[in-house]
């Protein structure tokens, strides 16, 4: 399992790559994300 930190998750590469990791739970943990609007 990987651990992942997403800057600028309220993007549109952002929000894709939030989905990919939500389907692929076995592979990835989100443990920080960032934010800027939204």
């Amino acid at each position: 399992m990987k651990n992942l930190v997403i800057f600028g998750a309220t993007g549109s590469i952002g929000k894709a790559t939030i989905e990919y990791i939500k389907s692929q739970p076995h592979r990835f943990r989100i443990i920080g994300l960032t934010a800027r609007s939204k």
